[in-house]
């Protein structure tokens, strides 16, 4: 499963500028369309533009009913934290030593990384 996924823009008839950005996020491509646009950016949107330098730990997703989230944070694992918001169920997987998402964790990680999560997942589905 491949979780960096490659934004090209290309701009026909100005000059190349290459530039590599890392730590977006999906909410970001709407802002950095507007940027390379030279549009502005509506101040209710959360994603970030171009040239903005962030640091994140949080990547995050939502395909109804499900909503969650990726944290880069822990070099030794990649969790992805998610829950349905019909049912309340959550899952937690590490991507770094179980990419296929074979064996949930909820019940099995600190507590502390789970409450973490559930603090984050509320601000994460106001932006979509």
């Amino acid at each position: 499963e491949q979780l960096k996924i490659p934004l090209i823009f290309f701009n026909f008839g100005s000059p190349i500028n290459i530039t590599t950005v890392n730590n977006r996020a999906q909410v970001d491509i709407a802002p950095m369309t507007l940027c390379a646009l030279n549009m502005p950016i509506p101040k209710n949107w959360n994603g970030q533009a171009c040239d903005v330098n962030i640091k994140r730990n949080y990547s995050y997703f939502l395909n109804e009913p499900y909503s969650g989230l990726i944290d880069s944070s822990d070099s030794n694992h990649l969790w992805k934290y998610w829950k349905n918001t019909q049912s309340e169920e959550e899952y937690v997987f590490d991507l770094k030593n179980d990419p296929s998402e074979n064996t949930n964790l909820v019940t099995t990680i600190p507590l502390s990384l789970l409450t973490k999560w559930r603090k984050q997942l509320p601000k994460i589905e106001l932006e979509f």
